[in-house]
């Protein structure tokens, strides 16, 4: 890259170009100003400019006023030198190290850079292995962050409840983050000047709308906010928070555009608009659900963060730890009753709490955040509308937005997985030498810096440091005498133990054995010293990240972040389904360069501190179990044999999960044929950098999708919801594919007024067939219309920005789209056309939950509006096969697809979830119990939304006979107990009448409209 001059001013403005960057010097200062749009300001000038020089490094920059030069240092924008010439200047240059300026009288002036040596003749030296950051603050960020583990010691020793502990951590966890960024001198950072005054209003915004979503959510947990309010409430205090950070950003770096008007902001809203609404507002559906609820209750009811338990099935191994967590967290912020009995006690009362909402959010949060960083991989490499279509696309496919409604494992696996991937992509088409933007913030004499470089390091700092301390807390025991109260020394060294058991129901019923002290199958590998370990690797990964400036880096090592989130969330198919997607890239690409700059070495041992803890101290404690569970049995054994025969008669060959693909990308399929075999003519006009990583991004895509449904397809034990992985990349392949349609071959900036009208009119109208179809209230078809016309108007009103001028051939795309509209069609058909051996309307159900033989409800019918989905779907391909309404009858599938994923969510699951679920059965029982006090049984039942619900108070009988009989004899006789309540399957009132005495009266308290599956019982002993 060679030294650049530039014109003279014009206007009072000089320009000079370095490469991708130009530079402009102003009145107000100096800004670099990107081929995106994007301008960073690198700091404020003591001179008018009328000509301006930078290096070739970009690191100094000269700026000259009539006859003064002064030369800036890009990095910390201080002055290096300044000259004074006779005469006025005429031009200024860079010639290797030397300022060369030229006056009006023709005279030429050199001015040296008094800077590093030049490299020797052999080459450049080599890049240092850590590059220095600022100089550490041993003393003050060494307090805060001491005073912040001691906190966190104390909050996990003190003996407060599981609720309040996790505030205390919360704060702990706040002050160490803080105090080790301080320590490592990352607040020192310098760049471009922000006045603290001018964010006092955004930051308020941001605490009022994080306070009104905090707020909402418990309302809504708590049943004060009911599922009309929280669907209004909730969605709206969340998109005020989303709105607050985009006016913070905004204050922060004054960008060309606001918040407001950007893509990623409305994707934001669409997603939240679609998934959001009905989130918590219906039961937990078994056995997912229900069973993995159970688990994250029973950590905060234990209070132990380690070892999981599982009902009457004792511990739990099948599955890592970052789901649970993130559920308990969850319900002990948001005010959820986990304590035995207690998980819906309010309803006695006339109340209906909704937990699901505490539990569902953060997979929720994890599904908006993923989707956001898919976006701004796509937009970088295809442009903003590309990356906008790919996000509403995934939203609005059904295997996508059914398990982001689902407190399963698999949206956290699969979404972050997808944001590593997403990060990666961003990294990739980031410029090898380009640093991060940072802010620095003025508070009289304090100065702040920030960057995402800090966001980073505080999300590592965040993760492993609550971890380090809890494994700590295991050696250390508060000296705590029921007589005397707290004796000296305060806290005293033990050896760790475990409770086996469930918490408060030790023993006291059928299904809760009686509890025991445990001590580690390991004893002698202490948590103390497990944490000492992984702290060493957290203080290696912030030395080697020490001064990492670098925007590419800064975003590999996010990537490498989001594996380990990955790996703790369902394994190691975390690291290497994006391994395998990023060799996709490079190969395409060529750019085997990158691998030197990914950060291996940080990235890893980034890894250990973040993902293995839970791993390592799980072994310690219980020893091969733990790995012959978790490892051998439900990873290998799942990927190499039928660990699970829930498919029995089915084909389950490598067209299995072609059929459940159709399903779950349903109405989105119809455009597969063109994302995947649409022919494809390159303007080599473009960019080269920029057509070589879009080559590689629909690599990574294509690779991503293969590799992931080749690898499920050829596993033995086959649940539809497995194939989640593959639809990320798949929809963004869609969502390019989608843009490309749109464009035409050339840049679009409007939708024609034509389309326009069409889309507005057919939209809604497909839409309001459908929900007419399936008997929605009008209150419905006015709300999903709505939706539908403003997913066209978002989809219209973005101009295309593209990057990379590709389109597609005009005849081969219509055919294609013809081609589309059978295979949604069929998909379709599949879905509504009803079956004697099982009704169609349960595949969509069937995309998340594993008992596929189950009966279904009888006076449940969708097949009308499937139908009509299925024929506008058609209709509208049908109609975008022609060039002429190809726009317009685009614009409005993505309207129905919209109006698809709002039914499916707000209709058809509300719908279905009771007859899947244990909430409203023990809702009744709460409310009969407190007029005629009874124990409740759960009789052959086996689901865990039994458990969950009645925070696991309740009898477990799981078979009839000498047990159940005994049970209920002693019921009756030693507490004189005459009022039973069980919940039971639908036809099994004859046995148990045998088990709990034939002079028993049983009356049925639900109906099998109420649950097709179970009933409620009451049992009346004379």
């Amino acid at each position: 890259m060679e030294e650049t001059e530039g014109p003279p001013s014009e206007d009072g403005v000089a320009r000079a170009r370095l490469g991708e960057r130009t530079f402009v010097a102003t009145k107000e200062g100096v800004s670099v100003v990107w081929p995106d749009g994007e301008t960073i300001k690198l700091g404020s000038i003591a001179v008018d400019p009328r000509h301006l020089a930078v290096d070739a490094t970009g690191r100094y920059v000269a700026v000259a006023s009539a006859s003064q030069v002064l030369v800036y240092f890009t990095e910390d924008w201080t002055i290096v030198h300044e000259h004074v010439h006779e005469h006025d200047l005429a031009g200024l240059r860079f010639d290797k190290k030397v300022l060369i300026a030229q006056d009006e009288s023709g005279g030429v002036h050199r001015h040296p850079l008094e800077v590093e040596p030049e490299p020797p003749e052999s080459g450049p030296p080599p890049a240092p292995l850590v590059l220095k950051g600022n100089p550490l603050r041993l003393v003050s960020g060494g307090v805060v962050t001491l005073v912040g583990l001691t906190l966190g010691l104390w909050a996990v020793i003190w003996p407060w409840s599981s609720r309040a502990g996790v505030f205390a951590g919360a704060f702990a966890t706040l002050v160490t983050t803080a105090g080790v960024l301080l320590l490592l001198g990352c607040f020192d950072d310098r760049g471009e000047r922000t006045e603290a005054r001018a964010l006092a209003r955004p930051l308020g915004l941001v605490a009022a709308g994080a306070l009104a979503t905090f707020v909402t959510l418990r309302l809504g947990v708590s049943g004060t906010l009911q599922p009309l309010g929280a669907a209004i409430a909730i969605p709206a205090a969340f998109l005020a928070l989303v709105g607050a950070v985009g006016s913070f950003l905004d204050a922060l770096r004054a960008p060309s555009r606001p918040f407001y008007r950007r893509e990623g902001f409305w994707l934001i809203v669409y997603t939240t608009l679609v998934l959001l609404p009905a989130l918590g507002s219906k039961s937990l559906t078994d056995p997912w659900e229900t069973h993995y609820g159970e688990v994250a209750r029973e950590i905060l009811a234990r209070q132990d963060w380690i070892s999981l338990w599982w009902a009457h099935e004792k511990w739990f191994m099948s599955k890592p730890i970052l789901g649970f967590w993130m559920q308990s967290l969850a319900m002990a912020t948001l005010g959820v009753h986990y304590e035995p009995g207690r998980m819906l006690e309010s309803a006695a009362h006339g109340a209906a709490p909704w937990p699901e909402w505490a539990v569902r959010f953060p997979v929720f949060a994890f599904t908006v955040l993923a989707t956001y960083v898919l976006y701004k991989a796509v937009a970088g490499a295809f442009g903003r509308r590309a990356g906008l279509l790919g996000g509403v696309v995934l939203t609005s496919m059904p295997q996508w937005f059914f398990i982001a409604h689902q407190t399963m494992t698999d949206m956290p696996f699969v979404a972050s997985m997808s944001a590593a991937l997403g990060f990666f992509l961003i990294g990739a088409q980031e410029p090898a030498d380009r640093l991060l933007r940072v802010h620095e913030v003025h508070l009289g004499p304090l100065r702040v810096g920030l960057s995402a470089r800090h966001l980073l390091l505080a999300a590592v700092v965040g993760v492993a440091t609550p971890q380090l301390v809890y494994l700590v807390t295991r050696n250390l025991e508060l000296a705590m005498d029921p007589v005397i109260g707290l004796r000296m020394p305060p806290i005293q060294l033990v050896s760790d133990s475990f409770v086996f058991g469930s918490a408060e129901n030790c023993g006291n019923s059928p299904g809760n054995p009686p509890c025991a002290q445990h001590i580690a199958a390991l004893p002698r590998f202490h948590p103390a010293l497990q944490a000492v370990l992984w702290a060493q690797a957290l203080a290696i990964f912030l030395w080697l990240t020490w001064g990492e400036k670098r925007a590419r880096r800064v975003a590999f090592l996010a990537a490498f972040f989001c594996v380990a989130l990955s790996t703790m969330a369902k394994g190691p198919a975390g690291l290497v389904l994006p391994a395998a997607a990023v060799l996709g890239y490079l190969v395409v690409t060529n750019r085997w360069s990158l691998l030197l700059q990914l950060e291996v070495a940080a990235g890893t041992t980034m890894i250990l501190p973040v993902a293995m803890p839970w791993f390592v101290a799980m072994y310690v404690r219980h020893g091969s179990e733990f790995t012959d569970r978790l490892f051998f049995y439900d990873m290998v054994k799942r990927a190499f044999d039928q660990a699970h025969d829930t498919n029995d008669g089915q084909d389950v060959s490598f067209r299995y999960y072609i059929g459940q693909l159709g399903y779950g990308t349903f109405p989105w399929l119809g455009l597969l044929p063109a994302a995947l075999f649409g022919r494809r003519s390159d303007d080599r006009s473009a960019d080269d950098d920029a057509s070589t990583h879009a080559r590689g991004a629909l690599a990574l895509f294509a690779v991503w999708f293969v590799v992931t449904f080749g690898l499920f397809a050829y596993m033995k034990t086959k649940f539809h919801h497995y194939v989640l992985p593959a639809l990320p990349g798949l929809a963004m392949l869609v969502g390019v594919a989608l843009h490309r349609l749109l464009e035409e071959g050339g840049e679009l900036a409007r939708v024609p007024r034509r389309d326009l009208v069409f889309a507005f009119l057919v939209g809604p109208a497909c839409a309001l067939v459908a929900l007419l179809a399936g008997g929605a209230t009008w209150g419905g078809v006015a709300s999903y219309a709505a939706i539908t016309g403003a997913a066209a108007l978002v989809a219209s009103r973005v101009g295309s920005h593209s990057i990379v001028g590709v389109g597609f051939d005009r005849v081969a795309s219509g055919v294609l789209l013809l081609a589309g509209a059978a295979v949604a069609f069929f998909a379709g058909r599949d879905m509504a056309a009803d079956r004697v051996e099982q009704p169609s309307d349960a595949r969509l159900l069937h995309l998340f939950t594993y008992n596929y033989e189950r009966e279904w409800p009888e006076h449940l019918d969708f097949s009308g509006p499937l139908w009509a989905f299925t024929f506008c779907a058609g209709m509208l391909l049908v109609l975008a096969s022609s060039e002429r309404l190809r726009r317009g009858a685009l614009l409005a599938f993505a309207g129905l697809a919209t109006a698809f994923a709002a039914w499916a969510l707000d209709a058809y699951f509300v719908q279905t979830s009771p007859h899947w679920g244990q909430r409203e059965l023990v809702l009744r029982y709460v409310r009969e119990r407190a007029n005629e006090p009874g124990p409740l049984v759960a009789y052959q039942m086996n689901w865990k939304g039994e458990n969950f619900y009645t925070g696991n108070d309740v009898a477990i009988l799981l078979d009839r006979g000498k047990e159940a009989k005994s049970w209920f004899s002693n019921q009756k006789k030693k507490k004189k107990q005459k009022v039973f309540y069980v919940v039971t399957t639908h036809g099994l009132e004859s046995t148990l009448l045998g088990d709990i005495g034939k002079s028993a009266e049983l009356e049925k308290l639900t109906t099998e409209r109420d649950n097709n599956k179970f009933v409620l019982v009451k049992a009346v002993v004379p």
